[in-house]
């Protein structure tokens, strides 16, 4: 029964969140490397490295392999998803 609902664990919701904010800020092609996500969200890269690798399977995140550094970028539905969170939490701040 509990198939028809979805999980995710806080930091999967966070790197979500994190990430369509730091796409939002970001005003270039290449999505962002994990240590310039680091710097801008002040967010261990262990964690971002325990997000995409539960969210990549769910096809919310995309990691692209630049040399030895992993890029990080959401996918529509992933846009799709940290939207509907950031919705939660507005809703949750009145």
């Amino acid at each position: 029964m509990t198939d028809d609902i979805p999980s995710f664990t806080e930091h999967e919701i966070r790197a979500l969140v994190y990430l369509h904010d730091v796409e939002m800020q970001r005003d270039e092609e290449k999505p962002p490397i994990m240590s310039e996500l680091e710097e801008l969200t002040d967010w261990h890269s262990k964690y971002w490295t325990r997000s995409w690798k539960r969210l990549q399977p769910k096809g919310l995140i995309n990691r692209v392999k630049d040399g030895q550094a992993s890029r990080l970028a959401l996918t529509e539905k992933g846009r799709l998803v940290a939207n509907k969170f950031m919705q939660i939490n507005e809703v949750l701040e009145e």
